[in-house]
């Protein structure tokens, strides 16, 4: 037999045992994160042709969530149809706070700007060649966009067509979040240039 000071000193004592809460009741308990914003770009001097008045009017109706659409382009072409599109985003609500302009500032300025959209919008009546949808495109940008002029022709896994602006503006409301993984924020070394629009001519 062992004495007992011996026993009192040798054998271990059990260890206190902590309770823990489960984690799926506190995951349960947790309010839902808002989704990030999605980044749009909407990218062309403001006239009357780009078909923002019906996109403004459209996107006023249908009302996506969790966007910041950056309208970037000249208003000094067609000053009174800028005015309109300031007057029409400072009389909603909505527009008021999900859209903002953003005056051409030179190229790299523009280049910025592309780089952090996660998708490119054109709501033009008639492109003849669609020089920021190549560009968007060319740069690994999902592109939404009506079928007009040029444009009919694109074939590429991140353009999609709609057939009108009601429609795009309505899918805007279900952005899938594909769109986030798909497209790679980081900037490429070579950006695509008028340049190499010409050598295509």
């Amino acid at each position: 037999s062992y004495p007992r000071n011996w026993l009192q000193t040798h054998i271990r004592r059990p260890s206190p045992i902590a309770l823990i809460p489960p984690a799926i009741a506190r995951i349960k308990n947790k309010e839902p994160e808002t989704p990030p914003p999605y980044r749009v770009l909407v990218a062309g001097n403001l006239l009357p042709l780009k078909g923002l008045i019906p996109l403004f009017r459209a996107l006023e109706k249908s009302k996506p969530k969790h966007l910041e659409i950056t309208l970037a382009g000249d208003d000094r072409l067609d000053p009174a149809y800028a005015g309109r599109l300031q007057e029409m985003v400072n009389r909603s609500s909505y527009l008021s706070k999900q859209i903002r302009f953003h005056k051409a500032g030179g190229r790299a300025n523009y280049l910025k700007l592309l780089g952090s959209s996660h998708l490119l919008v054109s709501a033009s009546r008639f492109e003849t060649f669609g020089m920021a949808v190549h560009e968007a495109l060319h740069n690994g940008v999902p592109v939404w966009a009506l079928p007009s002029g040029n444009l009919a022709n694109i074939s590429h896994p991140l353009f999609q067509k709609f057939s009108s602006v009601g429609r795009l503006a309505e899918s805007l409301k279900n952005l899938p979040e594909k769109l986030m993984t798909e497209r790679s924020l980081v900037q490429r070394e070579k950006w695509y240039e008028w340049k190499d629009a010409a050598e295509w001519l």
